[in-house]
């Protein structure tokens, strides 16, 4: 896949480390996110191990983590389904979550697969259903 903003090659570059698949998997997509890796805070970037096969867990700000008006956190929901990226929210520290992604795939177990975003939004829908009726 091309992207078009920083990522994987400027991890490596500036921090000079070796990305595992997952690391530059994960890196390419969070500097498509932010419009390039850097925008990222640096202390987060510095702190991954961005080496590691199974894990990848970036701690950042929360504050840019919302669903419009910094839309980091609906992009990472619908990019981390297009990738079949699993991927969770867990506490950092103060005014910080990290995102840990683990690599999966169409197919499998419970903790082998991955939804797409149509099939997760259709299961979640009907979920919902019961309030969604009051829509705003």
């Amino acid at each position: 896949m091309q992207y078009r903003h920083a990522g994987a090659d400027w991890i490596a570059h500036a921090y000079g480390v070796e990305l595992s698949p997952l690391g530059r998997k994960v890196a390419d997509f969070l500097g498509q996110v932010a419009r390039g890796i850097y925008h990222w805070d640096s202390w987060s970037l510095r702190h991954t191990d961005w080496a590691n096969t199974y894990r990848i867990r970036v701690a950042v700000p929360s504050h840019l983590l919302a669903t419009w008006d910094f839309p980091h956190l609906a992009e990472l929901v619908i990019g981390a389904h297009d990738l079949c990226l699993r991927m969770e929210l867990e506490p950092a520290g103060p005014r910080r979550i990290a995102l840990v992604f683990h690599q999966r795939r169409r197919q499998g177990s419970t903790t082998e697969r991955h939804p797409t975003l149509e099939e997760s939004i259709e299961r979640t829908r009907a979920l919902l259903a019961p309030i969604l009726e009051e829509q705003c």
